[in-house]
């Protein structure tokens, strides 16, 4: 007989049961669960030999300021959140009146924008009836007034069927962007390209060399306060503020729990002054665009921007055997013009009686 669980803690053998995205590895839950207010748990069903049935993250969104506004299911789910295409001008799952009263809101997703089930019956309709009638229970008793999921990935195609069934509003919710690399050095890159838009990347990077700008690429140091300041300025800039000792803790975690080969730094400096930065993480045979920062007070922020974010990735990906680039959503109009592949993801609301 399976059993059900709630987990404070990512289980010991996590990642022996994940499979399909990256997204929900320990690493990356335990690198962006800060993005959430509340407590981070695992919700899980277990057959009676302790393996993992069905399981996925999930935390209690409490109120309309918890969080980040692209994990607060009532906002989004009622249209309140519509920036870089999140939602817009998609059917909404809930009236603003419905998400007013949605709070707390049992939020099941992995921080890093992906939500699908984990486990070795993840996609049997009858686990997975089970689990969702488990976790409604659960947070009925915890007072939660409504259950969602957000960024559901197409892997998820089972649970939502029967999230439907449930009587879950499933609606599209935003499309996240991938490079699939199937050249052999920059110039396939480039091949990959319409005509059009490979002159426009030969001509940014012509402009780039005249304009002094040198691009280099290299593994983490013990030292990344000079990161950690672009960093700083970029959150400032599109969230009004930025605490430095959080974006620094975000690179000691970093250093904690991948290594350090696995991490690779772009990086675009004019006579010595770094000007913008992206960070990629390895996972598998996948690169993770996770991190980038901007030199917003020198004016010339945008110098290499897309170089480091795309051109010098797609040049050096094939030869350490990576077979695809993880942008994720939000600006997704700049990532296909880049040669991105879309996915659309979807999310799922209830409002509990």
């Amino acid at each position: 007989m399976s059993h059900f669980t709630v987990e404070k803690e990512i289980p010991a053998d996590w990642d022996t049961v994940v499979t399909g995205p990256a997204a929900a590895r320990s690493r990356w839950i335990r690198l962006t669960a800060e993005r959430f207010q509340d407590e981070y748990k695992i919700f899980m069903l277990r057959e009676e030999d302790g393996r993992c049935a069905v399981a996925l993250g999930g935390t209690i969104v409490s109120s309309p300021s918890a969080g980040l506004d692209w994990f607060n299911p009532p906002l989004v789910l009622s249209g309140g959140v519509t920036r870089d295409g999140l939602a817009a001008g998609q059917p909404y799952a809930w009236t603003r009146r419905q998400a007013a009263s949605a709070y707390p809101c049992l939020l099941l997703v992995y921080p890093h924008f992906a939500s699908f089930p984990v486990g070795n019956r993840r996609e049997d309709p009858a686990s997975l009836r089970r689990f969702l009638t488990e976790v409604t229970a659960w947070a009925q008793v915890e007072g939660a007034r409504s259950i969602a999921l957000l960024f559901l990935h197409p892997v998820a195609s089972h649970l939502m069927t029967e999230l439907s069934s449930a009587g879950f509003a499933v609606v599209p919710l935003v499309e996240r962007c991938d490079l699939d690399v199937t050249w052999k050095d920059f110039d396939g890159y480039l091949e990959s390209l319409p005509k059009r838009r490979r002159g426009e990347v030969r001509r940014e990077l012509r402009l780039l060399e005249s304009r002094g700008i040198t691009l280099s690429s290299r593994h983490p140091s013990g030292d990344e306060s000079d990161l950690v300041a672009l960093r700083c300025q970029l959150v400032e800039k599109y969230r009004g503020s930025c605490d430095p000792a959080h974006e620094r803790s975000t690179f000691e975690q970093l250093r904690e729990l991948v290594a350090a080969d696995d991490i690779t730094i772009f990086t675009a400096t004019k006579d010595g002054r770094l000007l913008n930065f992206g960070l990629f993480v390895r996972d598998g045979d996948e690169w993770v665009a996770f991190l980038t920062g901007a030199d917003y007070q020198s004016g010339q922020e945008g110098l290499g921007y897309f170089a480091n974010l795309f051109y010098r990735p797609a040049a050096l990906a094939p030869s350490l055997g990576i077979r695809t680039i993880l942008y994720g959503p939000s600006a997704r109009d700049a990532k296909r013009r880049r040669g991105c592949r879309v996915t659309p993801l979807f999310a799922a609301g209830k409002i509990l009686s």
